[in-house]
């Protein structure tokens, strides 16, 4: 299958390639732990919550039936996937901050058991009401875990010699929303929000090896120059479709189908 893959390459200071206008980086300062500016304390009840999501979900799906014309579609697919980026990182993530990592570790009870990085995206998900087999997904490498979201030909890998200038990158190129990343052997959540980025993942590094956020500039899974890609969830009008249909998502596997 062709694909084509858009390269951003960052090296320090910032290089321009094709769709990015040279701009102006500024030096980023220090950041202490109050720059973390989404919820990290959880509130409610987490069942309560997940069904409080359909609910909504069946009122978005409502409103998408009823809309008159393309550009009303468009606002309500907007509403849709801003609400669902929020109430993920608000209402659902939050109780999954502290849980142990592991390999292996596959719970769906939040604080209860392990959970590996790619576990702890898809159960998200599916708790959040989309139609996936969080099992057959987590099990892919990173590039199909991205690309059974994205559900595009075209992606954005970014290259980075610091995670400061990543993040830089990011703020450059990609609209605010939720997205799924994944480098190497790992993936998670990137949230683009109110001018920070943000990665909330299952976090393999040792001491503390948990699912955690923080400022991607600040990422130690970020320190060595990776390849990093992402993948639009909240942004992405034909998954907020699926979601809202409640249509299977289809697990993009290897070439070699295995």
């Amino acid at each position: 299958m062709f694909r084509l893959i858009i390269f951003i390459l960052v090296i320090t200071p910032l290089v321009s390639v094709k769709t990015i206008a040279p701009h102006k980086i500024t030096v980023t300062k220090p950041v202490t732990k109050d720059s973390i500016q989404i919820p990290v304390n959880p509130s409610g009840n987490y069942l309560e919550q997940r069904q409080a999501i359909l609910n909504k979900r069946n009122n978005f799906r409502q409103l998408l039936y009823r809309a008159s014309n393309a550009e009303n579609q468009k606002k309500i697919l907007d509403s849709a996937g801003k609400y669902l980026s929020e109430t993920i990182v608000s209402d659902l993530i939050p109780h999954w901050y502290g849980t142990l990592w592991s390999f292996e570790g596959y719970t769906e009870i939040p604080k209860q058991g392990t959970i590996a990085c790619g576990y702890f995206v898809s159960t998200v998900l599916q708790h959040a009401g989309f139609n996936l087999n969080r099992y057959k997904m987590a099990q892919q490498n990173p590039e199909c875990e991205v690309l059974t979201l994205h559900q595009q030909p075209d992606y954005i890998i970014f290259k980075a010699e610091t995670p400061a200038a990543l993040s830089d990158s990011v703020k450059l190129t990609l609209k605010e929303g939720l997205y799924i990343f994944g480098k190497e052997n790992h993936v998670g959540f990137m949230l683009y929000q109110k001018g920070q980025v943000y990665l909330i993942h299952s976090n393999y590094q040792v001491p503390a090896a948990l699912v955690k956020p923080e400022l991607l500039q600040d990422s130690g899974i970020l320190q060595t120059p990776p390849y990093i890609f992402f993948g639009e969830i909240s942004t992405n009008h034909k998954l907020i479709k699926q979601w809202l249909s409640n249509q299977p998502i289809v697990v993009v596997l290897p070439e070699n189908g295995k």
